[in-house]
């Protein structure tokens, strides 16, 4: 199946180096580039590709922002931030945005055909650099990471969070969303593949962390 890739950065030069990157996997297709943030969310708007590549720092709309409002609208787009630099700030504030991944520009060919396989699998992606700095103690905001992953879920998703929460049986919540059990473990499964969490406990505990549930 293919894969639909659109590339957001100011720099020709940039581009050209991501897509010779992307090219080493037949399944990548680029479909769209955009030079600034805001052709960016009008391209992704329009096109709903699977994974945007996007500089962090563009003229017109950065990309943080541009990343914040497409996946305001766009739940299930993959987005993965570049940068020249690793500063803890931003990446904190582009994953808060709604980032699943970060690459550092100077690792780009060795980093983004994994960062985009980890995407897909709908995983959080740091470069090594920036997970050691995070490692050494400069942590990302956790809360602020379980939001941005919450608020990735799509409506369906969000649903069979909620009843779960309620403490309703997959076969209650199929009752209660009218439709078949089966399609309620899918969505239950994909939804606690993107949450990171392995069972009802864990998402328990998830919810708690965010305050959505006490104990």
């Amino acid at each position: 199946m293919s894969i639909r890739i659109m590339l957001v950065d100011d720099h020709p030069m940039m581009r050209e180096g991501l897509r010779s990157a992307l090219k080493r996997r037949r399944s990548l297709n680029i479909v769209a580039e955009a030079s600034n943030g805001r052709e960016a969310v009008d391209l992704a708007l329009k096109l709903k590709p699977d994974v945007i590549v996007m500089d962090i720092m563009m003229p017109e709309s950065d990309g943080i922002s541009a990343t914040r409002e497409i996946h305001s609208k766009l739940k299930d787009v993959r987005i993965i931030g570049l940068s020249a630099s690793s500063d803890d700030d931003s990446v904190r504030q582009l994953l808060n945005a709604g980032a699943l991944g970060f690459v550092i520009k100077d690792c780009i060919c060795a980093e983004l055909l994994d960062a985009v396989k980890t995407v897909l699998a709908g995983k959080r992606y740091l470069s090594p650099a920036v997970m050691n700095s995070f490692i050494a103690g400069d942590k990302p905001d956790v809360k602020g990471d379980d939001v941005a992953l919450l608020e990735s879920l799509t409506t369906r998703q969000r649903q069979v969070f909620d009843l779960i929460l309620e403490g309703l049986s997959t076969k209650d919540i199929a009752v209660r969303l009218k439709i078949a059990p089966k399609t309620v473990s899918k969505h239950r499964e994909d939804m606690q593949a993107r949450l990171h969490v392995r069972n009802a406990v864990e998402l328990v505990k998830y919810a708690v962390r965010l305050g959505i549930k006490t104990v």
